[in-house]
């Protein structure tokens, strides 16, 4: 317990954490071609904003990392959508009835979601280094915070793997203490 180093984070950074690691997610989904899951993921990235949007109001508007997610998903969703038409005419293998009902939904969805930050999309076409500029400092610091994290994390795994065997056999002695102790006052 005491080899732990707790770090205290504000519930703004906690947010955008969860807002980036679901980020990197879809973007996995999106990879495999996992529409029903891009729902989800989608839906938790806008839902995920809304409980920002005090922070979002101050800073004048939705992260750059936000705006570039959905850009991405809206043309990943356009994409398929043309490659499903040409297959359909060439008389190619079609997506199966769950798969196609799923990329059915998640395009109205990502248009109808889309239409709200149509300002921040357009401006991301017009000026994409704006947005890979600020992305690119975030991973920066997060490579560096993460290799300080593993020189951190190497020394505190060994300790703590030895910590975690001990206290497994501890957990086991109290288990048979509380059962024998238990077995007393019966």
């Amino acid at each position: 317990e005491v080899d732990q180093k707790r770090t205290v984070r504000s519930h703004t950074d906690k947010r955008f954490d969860q807002m980036t690691d679901r980020i990197k997610v879809m973007k996995n989904h999106m990879k495999i071609d996992d529409f029903a899951t891009l729902i989800t993921d989608y839906e938790a990235i806008l839902k995920m904003l809304e409980k920002l949007s005090a922070v979002v109001a101050q800073t004048g508007g939705p992260p750059n990392s936000f705006v570039k997610a959905i850009s991405n998903i809206e043309s990943y969703c356009e994409k398929c959508h043309q490659d499903n038409l040409e297959k359909k005419q060439n008389k190619g293998e079609k997506l199966t009835e769950n798969k196609q009902r799923a990329f059915n939904t998640l395009r109205a969805k990502v248009r109808k979601g889309n239409r709200t930050f149509q300002d921040e999309l357009d401006r991301l076409k017009e000026h994409p280094e704006d947005f890979e500029s600020e992305e690119e400092s975030e991973k920066e610091k997060s490579e560096s915070s993460d290799s300080e994290a593993d020189a951190v994390g190497n020394s505190d795994s060994n300790s703590s793997g030895s910590g975690s065997s001990s206290s497994d056999s501890d957990s086991d002695s109290d288990s048979d203490s509380s059962s024998s102790s238990g077995s007393d006052s019966s």
